[in-house]
């Protein structure tokens, strides 16, 4: 059974008992620390204070009858509760008894008799009443125990109804209405059952005849949910149980012994007897002694468990911790042994036959499965296994003569029959060779899982001999590996003591001569230093509950962190080798790193669980450090933890003797970086060396180290000599001699006056004093040296005793001796804790202080010094606030003064101190970091090329930077980063203002000159600085021109877009747009139009060709000039290109689009500051970027299932999502923190969550698909909601404040939408929306609902129709309706105008004039439904979503109406000369036919009645015919639109039409499965009739002479030929037997043809045989399309997976397969099936279309180019002869003629 959370599914094999025993890959992660898991560690580390108990050797004790009985029923109860965890199917059932046994005769006669004088008793005058109420009284109680604790209203309905006095009453006087009663009962029940007794309900309702036999039925009925309620209160307890598995069997084990002493005895003997095997199996090592080296205590567990797989349950009883899981342990036995005897008899008959049988497989398969089914049931104790083997050796011998029969070898003989059937029967001797060859590699196998940390890898590892049963013993194996793992950790600690108290007791070994008591007095205290102890000890030494942890959240963590970083931390810890980390970072992924790391945790100490959790906080990783910091170890003489007894008189009495300084007056506790360094403390107890504490001015460097040891047990444990203080500072040497004599003084004073000695007159002297003092007089005392500067310094104190120093540069302990531990001070403080030191100063709750406050905090980046400071002045001045934010915002630090013991009056001054101890050169270079941005991290290679220097030297620079605490490092990536703090920062920029413009030329110069033949284009650290920040720089510098040069260069475009995407251009143009438009505002208008709109493109993968997507950009762009002339070039390289002729004809009116997830999005919205949009959806994250460029600023998995809903605070600083998983988050935006979630209160899917729009009282709302409580305000300093707003009795989609937070609005699926008061949740109106629609017989659900800005008026959205009501008057005042065919998904009224927009399901969005009653603009470009659309807060800017998996982007002043006209994709394209002619219908279904160079419409006709299906135009004649859905075919002179001709006769939609070659005859399909040929001109008409099903298609074979046949396909299944001048069928062929045809083409010689099906296959015909010459498999999904090369060599074939095969039509043979490896983030390889496709003239080119048009490389299959159209699912293409132009149309209606550059 799995730990814990380590959950898995249901396995359920259809059996109760066995199916409880998970796959190896659901099991394998509880077996990976098993070899950890054994015993627990308390009960290894002390002899007599376990818990647990142990064998005794006292008298047993005498158990009174109560007490067995107590005890039975414990182990009833454990039996239950284990049985409940491990078995998934464990339901309880009511019981059938066998039919005629007694117990159901005499059980049938009872009740037949009771029954029958029940009714006797109601048949009597008058009727006897007493037993009937009896049974109600029954009934009462049993319905009563149905209910929830909750349900008072049905509770008091049921006692109301069956109140017994009453019907006692009512008997008396003969006026109880049974019948009434039983009928109310039935009702009753019906509430309350499950939906799987409704029937029975039903039946109850119906029988009605008799009311004994009513009762007895409503008994029986009642039974049945007595079991449901017994089944349900299990699946409902289950998931409790398996979250607590572990502790909850350990605990009523224990209780189980605790009662019954003698609980362990047959585990004590099961292991016992193992121990003494072990031990005679080790060879003696001293003879002369006669004592015997003992077997190792996980050697004997793993031997232990060995044995329970054979073990003899008729001899001894099964031990007591096993007794649960008897039921599987013997099924495994049965099976196991079952397999066994398999594999003997199957080697035998393969070493007797030999070769004749070897490698047949089907003849192995026959003769296990014969075998094994001739075994069942061998576990019988009537089973005869002689017998049963020689009907089996019959059976094989039979078997076998006919296998080597049919392959022409001789039969067996009589003798060799003989043979195998006595050998067969030997193998029922325990001596048998083969048996015992057998059971020894069984055992080999299961002793190897048992003992493998990693068994799941390790099933398939079948020893030789075995491979015949690999199948059953690889499952059998992960059965028992799991129930061994899972006893292991629940027992472990049990098995310990016991393992204890057997191997390392005073009791001698068997065999050896008595000792006296004394000698055995002294072994007992020797117990501890037992060589073979001690080594158990130290592997077992990470206490039970942090081991417990690690694996209860294992799963949690090896998800989450990133090994890499946290291993930095424990290698400096010292937890870790540098091998181990080597071991751990080989690992192939991430997830197995993780796995290793957690590994190696479980097997070390509890100071690698500390290191480990200090990691965690040390690299944010806050929410999993949380879960392991309640099992932090207990802090002890090896294994510090925070101190729980905290400042006691006698800590306050050392601190104060050694000069330790006070807390501050403003103290906040920094609990992480305390615990670090009192464990790096608590490593110098034995053994001396110093403590290094390093950071930065004004850390807190020194606070810490003060509050480190304000531990009481810490000083008692490691320093009772005292702890003492020295503050150092900047000294020369007679004041660091002062500070040393004064040291030695205060030393000194404590010891008997003999001791006392004139000061030291020189250093020397001071040093040989301190260090007699430190070692003679104070061995275990601390010396703690504040603010150590100079290394010098330092080496005064270099004499060998426990120092601990706060220092700025860490390299200092380098120039001394002894052993060295650090703790880095660099996080600073989080901004809650900045707020509570200025609340401490200010005398002021947090949630009282003043705006200004956060500001400040964010401002001093963390600094406790800063903090300090403000909060200090603050203190003195409260007004102050305004000022001295400005002060912090203007880095005006030197008016930052305070008064204090601080060494320095400004913050200037402190960091300007570091600086100046650096060498002169040092200070230039370390004045060129003024230049970087905040919170950017710098490899070495920048500053390489920046200083002109070699990599050596630059990383010597750094690294004394770094020690001297002057800049950061980022040790987790290889190469190093580096970077400033925020404070630093601005000092330099503030130091270095003037020289600003010449620092940035000086990084754009050396960079020039470093990249002046090539940029960089690697994507490493170094690669990825420049691309973000060379125009910085240039910028900063006044570089205009080459900015210029580099910003309007679509070469430059392309690199940085490859490198870091879109985002990071898009915002360089918008930043430097000021700049930019000085030389050209078009240009930098094109080109950041060009990437707003194509930046989802280019972060796609493979990375999309620029220059490809910028032909597409308007002819006047310089973008497409730049494109256009670089594609030129790169054509006569051989480089495809395509130019976009009629774009100039389709407008872009979105701003943006950007594609954050993979999956639909359900909402997207703008902060209030218009700055960020958030959105969510199906891939249950929550995703914010910057709403200029699309940059991804957060990214949360925010919950289990899809997110419905996000939306900002007022504030912009919290982020609310709703779920389909029930739950409610709330998110603190900065930080990417979970701060709150809801549960539990709302029962369905959360649809839609809003914050209030002011914080003045904050509160969210959120509305559910709940019943009856589906409206919630929370208010966020709550666990549960303020307040329930009832109302509405059907799911409530969304919920919206009004402008003024005083109303909440609400709509709903029952049709109304209603406005409740938001200070008391009391509904105020209500709006019945249904009632405005007349097909009242429909379901209204009112989608969404939008307040105008003035708050006076609401807008909902239902069906196909926006509605705005006055809210006073409710009186409707405008209503908006839109086509039927599409529904309004959401609205959204304008804060600042008069603006509407609506989203809608046929992909547009609109916007609307609520004054005027005007549509405004159509927003078209989405692919998909529209979700949801919001304007920014100033209502310059609208945002849409969509199911198409983008955003975009409008801005409300340029979008407007839209003339455009959307074609329909079924097409037809006539190529003649120069002109490119196309005929389509539009969607206002009138057929046009357009130049498709011009764009001109050459005609035009009206609109029809029927939609158009299907269009021809004649090549010889100006012609062309439209097919529609009522079956109509006509025909129309172009261009003058006259009607010619229209033909009747097709029933159903026309589904395609063609002219014959000379335009005289048409030939038209259709739904109605016939084929119709039209004289047209006369009328004439022969329907070719026999397909069953439509005719999507058909075409004429080019071989005949006059074109009279034509081949047809359905998805009937069947291709049929037909001549068409007689209509008689000459060809019927079944091609895909029961799957639809979807494509079919002949090949260009007329030779053959190709069919493609919904199985997934290919099939080439001969045109003559009409045979089927070869099946073409391999594809993994319907083959949607086909082709031929016109050589007819070749065949090419697409599926709806996007991959495209081509094969050689020769043989059949598959030549190449295309798309394979160009996935992109789309769901197929295409972007959709694969439609159509084309060869070129001489054969070397492909086409292809599917969610876009790409064109291959037929030789070597590689896309050569890809053209992404505005919409996606092209259905075809129209190629020209030539293979130069390119046309067709998508799904929103845009047509493409694409032209070959050349």
């Amino acid at each position: 059974m799995p730990l814990n959370d380590e959950r898995p599914t249901s396995t359920s094999s259809g059996e109760d008992q066995g199916s409880d025993v998970e796959s190896s890959s659901e099991r394998c992660d509880s077996t990976t620390s098993a070899s950890d898991l054994e015993c627990c560690r308390e009960s290894f580390t002390s002899d007599c204070s376990s818990k647990h108990c142990t064998p005794s050797s006292s008298p047993p004790t005498t158990l009174t009858l109560d007490e067995v009985m107590e005890s039975a029923r414990d182990l009833s109860t454990l039996s239950l509760a284990h049985e409940i965890i491990v078995n998934q199917n464990f339901h309880f059932k009511l019981v059938h008894l066998p039919q005629n046994s007694l117990w159901k005769v005499v059980r049938d006669n009872v009740h037949k008799a009771f029954w029958d004088i029940l009714e006797s008793e109601l048949n009597d005058d008058p009727p006897e009443y007493e037993q009937a109420i009896r049974l109600l009284e029954e009934i009462r109680e049993t319905l009563l125990s149905f209910l929830n604790p909750g349900a008072n209203r049905m509770k008091t309905q049921i006692m109301e109804v069956l109140d017994m006095d009453l019907i006692r009453q009512q008997a008396d006087n003969d006026a109880v209405d049974i019948q009434g009663l039983a009928s109310y009962i039935i009702t009753t029940m019906g509430k309350m059952c499950a939906p799987v007794r409704d029937e029975e309900i039903k039946k109850l309702r119906e029988s009605t005849d008799n009311i004994v036999t009513m009762f007895r039925e409503i008994f029986r009925v009642l039974d049945l949910m007595k079991a449901d309620m017994v089944n349900f209160t299990i699946d409902n307890m289950r998931p409790v149980l398996q979250r607590q598995s572990v502790e909850c069997e350990r605990a009523m084990f224990q209780s189980l012994l605790e009662k019954t002493p003698n609980a362990l005895d047959h585990t004590t003997s099961w292991i016992k007897s193992v121990v003494e095997e072990l031990s005679a199996t080790i060879p003696t090592e001293q003879p002369n002694k006669g004592q015997r080296s003992m077997p190792g205590p996980f050697q004997v567990l793993d031997a232990a468990f060995l044995r329970i797989l054979t073990w003899d349950y008729q001899k001894s009883p099964l031990p007591e911790t096993w007794m649960t899981d008897e039921t599987r342990l013997r099924e495994i036995q049965w099976k196991l042994q079952q397999c066994q005897t398999v594999n003997e008899v199957l080697l035998i008959v393969y070493s007797t036959i030999g070769a004749a049988i070897q490698g047949l497989s089907s003849l192995s398969d026959n003769l296990k499965r014969m075998t094994s089914v001739l075994l069942d049931g061998m576990h019988s104790p009537k089973f005869n296994m002689k017998e049963a083997l020689e009907g089996i050796s019959a059976k094989i011998c039979c078997e076998l003569n006919k296998s080597l029969t049919e392959r022409n070898y001789p039969a067996l003989s009589s003798a060799l029959q003989a043979t195998l059937t006595g050998q067969m029967c030997s193998i029922i001797e325990k001596d048998n060779p083969i048996r015992t060859l057998v059971e020894d590699r069984m055992k080999q196998y299961f002793m190897m899982l048992i003992c493998d940390p990693k068994p799941e890898n390790k099933l398939e590892d079948i020893p030789a001999g075995l491979s015949a049963i690999k199948p059953e013993l690889a499952l059998l194996g992960a059965k028992f590996i799991s129930l061994v793992n899972y006893n292991r950790i629940v027992y472990g600690p049990f098995y310990a003591d016991i393992i204890r108290k057997l191997m390392f007791s005073s009791s001698p070994p068997a065999g050896n001569p008595p000792q006296d008591t004394a000698q055995e007095s002294r072994n007992q205290g020797s117990l501890q230093q037992h060589p073979v102890w001690l080594i158990w000890c130290a592997e077992m030494v990470l206490e039970e509950g942090a081991r417990s942890c690690l694996l209860r959240f294992r799963n949690k963590l090896e998800q989450d962190i990133k090994p890499s970083y946290l291993m930095d931390h424990m290698v400096t810890d010292g937890v870790m080798t540098l091998d181990e980390e080597e071991k751990i970072t080989s690992q192939a992924t991430r997830k197995d790193q993780a796995t290793a790391l957690l590994d190696l945790l479980l097997r070390k100490d509890n100071h690698a669980y500390i290191s480990f959790y200090n990691a965690l906080v040390e690299e944010q990783y806050n929410d999993l450090a949380n879960l392991l910091h309640n099992d932090l170890p207990h802090t002890s003489t090896d294994a510090p933890k925070s101190a729980s007894d905290g400042f006691t008189p006698y800590v306050q009495m050392m601190l104060s003797e050694g000069g330790v300084p006070q807390r501050p007056v403003v103290f906040v506790n920094r609990p992480e970086l305390v615990n670090q360094i009192k464990e790096k403390m608590y490593r110098v107890q034995k053994v001396p060396g110093w403590i290094t504490i390093f950071g930065m001015a004004g850390s807190g460097k020194s606070v810490l180290a003060a509050e480190a040891v304000r531990d009481h047990r810490l000083i008692e444990d490691c320093f009772p000599g005292g702890i003492h203080w020295l503050s150092i500072g900047q000294l020369d040497k007679p004041d660091l001699l002062g500070k040393i004599q004064s040291l030695c003084f205060r030393l000194e004073q404590t010891l008997d006056s003999q001791s006392l000695h004139r000061p030291p007159n020189s250093l020397d002297e001071a040093k040989e004093r301190l260090r007699f003092l430190m070692l003679r007089k104070y061995p275990r005392a601390l010396l703690i040296l504040d603010d150590i500067w100079d290394s010098t310094v330092l080496k005064a104190f270099d004499i060998h005793c426990r120092i601990l120093l706060t220092t700025r540069n860490r390299s200092l302990t380098d120039s001394v001796s002894g052993d060295k531990y650090e703790v880095e001070v660099e996080s600073g403080l989080d901004e809650n804790k900045g707020l509570e030191i200025l609340s401490l100063y200010t005398k002021t709750k947090i949630h009282g202080l003043p705006e200004e406050a956060r500001s400040i905090v964010r401002e001093c980046k963390g600094s406790p010094l800063v903090v300090s400071l403000i909060g200090a002045l603050l203190k003195e001045k409260p007004n102050r606030w305004r000022y001295y934010l400005c002060q912090l915002q203007q880095k005006q630090f030197k008016r930052i003064r305070k008064s204090s013991s601080y060494d320095y009056e400004a913050l200037d001054q402190a960091m300007a101190a570091s600086i100046e101890v650096l060498p002169e050169e040092h200070q230039e270079l370390y004045k060129d970091f003024t230049v970087f941005e905040k919170d950017i991290k710098i490899p070495a290679k920048v500053l390489s090329i920046l200083w002109d220097l070699e990599p050596e030297e630059v990383e010597d620079i750094l690294e004394e930077f770094v020690n001297k605490s002057l800049l950061f490092v980022d040790s987790h990536n290889k190469p190093y980063l580096y970077y400033l703090h925020d404070l630093q920062l601005d000092f330099l920029v503030e130091q270095n203002r003037t020289q600003l413009e010449s620092l940035h030329t000086k990084v754009v110069r050396q960079y020039q000159q470093h990249y002046r033949d090539c940029p960089p284009m690697s994507g490493n650290k170094e690669c990825l600085y420049w691309m973000r920040f060379l125009t910085h720089h240039m910028a900063k510098g006044n570089l205009f021109q080459e900015l210029y040069s580099l910003m309007f260069s679509l070469d430059w475009v392309s690199k940085k877009a490859r490198i870091m995407g879109p985002a990071y251009l898009i915002n360089d143009y918008v930043e430097f747009g000021p700049i930019l438009d000085k030389e050209n505002s078009e240009v930098r208008s094109q080109f950041q139009e060009f990437l707003s709109l194509n930046g989802h493109q280019l972060e796609e993968h493979p990375f999309p060709d620029v220059v490809q997507l910028a032909l597409s950009q308007p002819h006047t762009s310089e973008v497409y000039r730049q494109a256009l002339q670089q594609a030129r070039a790169r054509t006569r390289t051989g480089k495809l290109y395509f130019d976009w002729l009629n774009k100039n004809c389709v407008e872009s009116l979105s701003r943006l689009v950007i594609h954050p997830h993979q999956g639909s999005i359900y909402s997207a919205c703008f902060s209030h500051d218009g700055t960020k949009i958030a959105s969510c959806g199906v891939s249950k994250t929550l995703k914010v970027f910057r709403s200029t460029s699309g940059e991804k600023l957060m990214e949360i998995p925010a919950h289990d299932e899809e997110v419905l809903c996000c939306a900002f605070s007022p504030d912009d600083r919290l982020i609310a999502t709703c779920s389909s998983d029930r739950k409610v988050k709330v998110w603190n935006v900065e930080r990417a923190m979970l701060l709150r979630v809801f549960q539990d209160e709302h029962q369905e899917q959360v649809n839609h969550c809003e914050f209030t729009n002011t914080a003045r009282r904050l509160l969210l709302a959120t509305c559910s698909n709940d019943k009856m409580m589906n409206v919630k305000l929370w208010n966020l300093n709550k666990p549960s909601s303020q307040n329930t707003a009832f109302g509405h009795f059907e799911p409530v989609n969304h919920c919206c404040f009004s402008p003024n937070d005083k109303y909440l609005s609400t709509s709903s699926n029952d049709g109304t939408v209603k406005l409740f008061e938001t200070a008391s949740a009391n509904e105020w109106k209500t709006i019945n929306v249904r009632s405005l629609f007349p097909e009242n017989d429909e379901e209204v659900l009112v989608k969404c609902s939008t307040w105008t800005a003035d708050g006076k008026r609401i807008i909902c959205a239902a069906r196909n129709a926006v509605l705005m009501f006055d809210i006073e008057t409710l009186d409707m005042l405008l209503e908006i309706k839109t086509s039927r065919l599409s529904t309004v998904q959401y609205c959204h009224a304008c804060p600042t105008s008069n603006l509407l927009a609506l989203a809608f399901s046929n992909y547009v969005v609109e916007l609307w004039d609520l004054e005027n009653n005007k549509k405004m603009a159509d927003c078209s470009g989405h692919l998909s439904w529209v979700q949801r659309v919001q304007f920014s807060p100033d209502g310059s800017q609208l945002l849409s979503c969509s199911y198409d998996q983008t955003i975009r982007l409008w801005e409300t002043m340029k979008v407007h109406t839209s003339s455009a006209i959307c074609l329909k994709r079924d097409s037809d394209v006539l190529f003649n000369d120069e002109k490119i002619i196309v005929s389509a219908s539009d969607n206002c279904n009138r057929l046009q036919v357009r130049d498709g160079r011009t764009g001109s419409v050459v005609f035009q006709s009206e609109e029809k009645s029927s939609r158009i299906r299907c269009t021809c135009i004649c090549r010889e004649l100006s012609l062309v015919v439209l097919g529609q859905e009522d079956g109509t075919v006509q025909v129309l002179e172009v261009p003058s639109g006259r009607l010619l001709a229209t033909l009747l006769g097709h029933t159903k939609t026309v589904l395609h039409c063609q002219f014959t070659q000379n335009g005289q005859v048409l030939i038209t399909s259709s739904e109605d499965t016939t084929i119709r040929v039209w004289r047209w001109q006369s009328g004439d008409c022969t329907v070719l009739q026999g397909h069953k099903e439509q005719v999507r298609c058909f075409s004429l074979l080019p071989n005949s002479a006059v074109s009279t046949r034509l081949l047809s396909w359905s998805f009937d299944s069947t291709v049929k030929v037909w001549d068409i001048g007689s209509g008689e069928k000459q060809q019927d062929i079944e091609a895909h037997r029961g799957s639809a045809i979807l494509s079919c083409h002949i090949s260009p010689d007329g030779c053959y043809f190709a069919t493609t099906s919904a199985d997934k296959t290919a099939k080439l015909w001969h045109c003559e045989s009409w045979q089927c010459v070869y099946t073409l498999t391999g594809h993994q999904d319907c083959v949607r399309s086909c082709r031929f090369s016109w050589d007819s060599r070749r065949l090419a074939t697409g599926d709806d997976n996007g991959e495209i095969r081509v094969w050689s039509v020769k043989d059949g043979s598959l030549l190449k397969i295309c798309s394979r490896e160009s996935k992109d983030g789309m769901d197929s390889l295409h972007g959709g099936w694969v439609t159509d496709l084309h060869f070129s003239p001489d054969n070397s080119l492909l086409v292809s279309t599917g969610g876009y048009i790409k064109w291959w490389d037929v030789e070597k299959g590689e896309a050569l180019q890809t053209f992404y159209p505005r919409g996606s699912a092209l259905k075809n293409i129209h190629v020209s002869s030539n293979f130069s132009t390119f046309v067709t149309i998508d799904n929103i209606g845009i047509l493409y003629i694409l032209q070959r550059v050349v």
